[in-house]
């Protein structure tokens, strides 16, 4: 696998272990995080990257190849950006594409919050991924401490970072900002609220109820089931990731809208009265679970 990033990985490993029994097959595999899945896919041998294997049958490279702005078609069958993140590794594989939950090996911590408690997570790794609607963190945190909830901000980012500031209100633990304790947070959580990013993929597949809040991104690439909320504006621009190649080095990246009044409408434009009246409609339907 040639991403390191949490998301990537999360959704690219499962098929993995599909295509070994399958094919009945030894499968190395080698992952930057390899401790997230080891203990809990023994028919799997797992290696560090950049280790040689000798003697084998074939080799796979999962990931994203391009070929200068479009897909390189001698390693992706299909444009990766038109399908499923998970049907990355399906494509490439040769498998039937399903939405499928890896195994997570979940450190087994001391609950650190007693009360009942919901996570957002508001950062990420460009603009364009942020809820940018300015006060829709502040309706859905203010929501949930009116509902008996203390609201714990997983995020790693500084208050404030690159302008976002955090909603008043929100519990912030310190000592916990490992990838374990962010596991052990959001396992012991009525819910994880937050954005396209890696701790929504790693909240889906710890099993708590996720809400993710995208319009940088088409309801299609992330995974959708009975316990995933998908927050999506269909209205004016939307879905650049689905369209473009993400400029990692342009933090307010708008391909469509930059430097309009535009820019980050696909966010913008998502309320936080409509995101908290999907979050209500969720326990109404009675997948609510008590923690």
């Amino acid at each position: 696998m040639g991403s390191s990033s949490l998301g990537d990985t999360i959704a690219w490993f499962p098929h993995i272990d599909e295509f070994a029994k399958k094919h009945e097959c030894q499968v190395y595999v080698s992952t930057f995080k390899n401790f997230l899945f080891e203990n809990n896919y023994p028919g799997l041998k797992f290696i560090h990257p950049g280790t040689v294997v000798n003697n084998i049958y074939a080799s796979y490279e999962i990931g994203w190849f391009y070929d200068n702005e479009t897909f390189d078609r001698y390693k992706n069958p299909r444009e990766f950006k038109d399908i499923p993140l998970q049907a990355t590794t399906t494509d490439i594989l040769g498998l039937e594409h399903s939405s499928l939950r890896p195994k997570l090996v979940i450190p087994e911590l001391e609950r650190k919050i007693n009360d009942p408690y919901v996570c957002i997570g508001m950062h990420s790794t460009a603009q364009a991924k942020y809820w940018n609607n300015p006060t829709g963190w502040q309706e859905v945190t203010d929501w949930f401490i009116s509902k008996g909830y203390k609201v714990v901000m997983l995020s790693l980012e500084d208050d404030g970072y690159m302008g976002n500031y955090y909603p008043k209100g929100v519990i912030r633990i310190e000592e916990e900002k490992t990838l374990a304790a962010a596991m052990n947070l959001i396992k012991h959580s009525h819910m994880f609220v937050g954005i396209g990013s890696g701790l929504s993929w790693l909240s889906w597949a710890i099993g708590t109820p996720t809400v993710i809040i995208s319009g940088f991104s088409s309801p299609k690439t992330e995974p959708l089931n009975d316990k995933v909320i998908r927050i999506f504006n269909p209205n004016g621009c939307t879905s650049c990731f689905n369209r473009y190649r993400l400029d990692a080095g342009d933090w307010n990246w708008c391909p469509d809208q930059k430097g309009t009044p535009r820019q980050f409408e696909c966010t913008k434009s998502i309320s936080g009265e409509y995101v908290i009246k999907e979050i209500e409609k969720y326990f109404d339907l009675g997948y609510y679970e008590n923690k």
